[in-house]
Parts: C-alpha cells; sequence; structure tokens
C-alpha cells in the first residue's frame, strides 16, 4: 500500500491513519509538506518516523516538500510522485498541515488518474470524511445523461420505460445507463453520493 499523508504541526492524524490499517514490509510512505521548513513541522516528522520505524524497521518512505507558491508546480509534483507508486493501493490522510499543501496535494492526486480513499479528520476527532479519488474526477453529462440520471434518482431502471418516458431509443437508454454506471454515478440500479453531486 502507498501512504500519502499531508503533515503539519502535530503526526497524530498521519499516525492514527496509516497504523489503523496496519503497516506492512511492503507498503511505502509519502510524507508531504511544504518546502520552507519550520521547528514545529519538523519535529512532527521526527516523531512520526520514530513511531513508524519502530513499528516497521525497514520503512521505505519519501518526503515530498512542495514549494507551495508555485501552485501548479506543486500539483504536479504530487501527481508524477503518485504515479510513480500507482501499481499499488493508495491511501490518503489529508487531515494535517497547511491548507495550500493540502489543496495542491487533493489536485495533485485528482490529475494523477489514480483511484484510492482519501481521509480527512475534524480538529477534534469528531468527524471523519472518507471518499475514492475518482469520486473527485469531473465527468462530463450531456442533457439526457442528466435526464436518466434523474429517473434513476427517483427509482425508474428499467431502459424500456426510461426510452418511453424520454423518447430516446430503448439501447440509446441501455447505453446512458451502462456509462453512468462505468463512471461511478450509478450503481445497483441506485444514484451513488458521487451521481447525487450532478443533480439540482
Amino acid at each position: 500500500m502507498l501512504y500519502l499523508v499531508t503533515l503539519g504541526f502535530s503526526e497524530t492524524f498521519a499516525l492514527r491513519g496509516i497504523l489503523s490499517r496496519g503497516l506492512r514490509e511492503e507498503d511505502r510512505v509519502i510524507i508531504v509538506m511544504p518546502s520552507k521548513e519550520d521547528p514545529r513541522a519538523e519535529k512532527a516528522k521526527s516523531s512520526l518516523l520514530d513511531v513508524l520505524t519502530k513499528a516497521m524497521p525497514n520503512l521505505k518512505y519519501n518526503e515530498l516538500r512542495l514549494p507551495h507558491e508555485d501552485f501548479y508546480g506543486s500539483v504536479k509534483i504530487v501527481r508524477d510522485s503518485v504515479r510513480s507508486f500507482a501499481e499499488r493501493p493508495v491511501y490518503v490522510n489529508l487531515s494535517g498541515g497547511m491548507r495550500l499543501v493540502i489543496l495542491e496535494t487533493l489536485l495533485g492526486l485528482i490529475t494523477a488518474n489514480i483511484d484510492g480513499e482519501i481521509e480527512v479528520y475534524s480538529e477534534d476527532y469528531s468527524t471523519q470524511v472518507s471518499f475514492r479519488i475518482w469520486d473527485m474526477t469531473p465527468v462530463y453529462l450531456d442533457r439526457e445523461d442528466r435526464r436518466v440520471l434523474e429517473m434513476v434518482r427517483d427509482g425508474i431502471t428499467s431502459p424500456t420505460e426510461i426510452a418511453e418516458t424520454t423518447g430516446i431509443s430503448k439501447a440509446t437508454a441501455w447505453r446512458k445507463l451502462k456509462r453512468l454506471e462505468e463512471l461511478g454515478l450509478v450503481a445497483d440500479g441506485r444514484i451513488t453520493g458521487k451521481g447525487r453531486l450532478y443533480l439540482d
């Protein structure tokens, strides 16, 4: 597995995310931080590595130091780094660190054209949000696609019924349903969370 964590002044979020999934010898950790060093962040990185290397003495890790003032350059650094490990499952924790670095990291992941799990904790740990990278990848839907998606939301999933209601052919209705499934907007005859994002 590839673990990618943004790191700020505390290693707590990163440790919680990594250790809760279990670290194995073949895993790799990428620590994302701003290029400008800060003693508090360096202390957090040192603490993170101390704990992780006690759990896994031969820990493989990389540091990504992002020149956060170069937005597109930072996005590209993340994208290229993640792509080089694309054959592994990816877990990302975006709970710590500078907001700009978190945003650059998120966009780098989206543009890398890989999937994986992203997790974010609230500052007080009371809320955890988890979503797939591909759920954030935008898709283009024409008017007919949106109409079919609305019908699925309303419980109409038969290509015949969709064709009769919309005036498109049954074959076109079937293809549109299939495409919506491939895009992750529909699954098992129901609209997904990602699908709901594309409706008003």
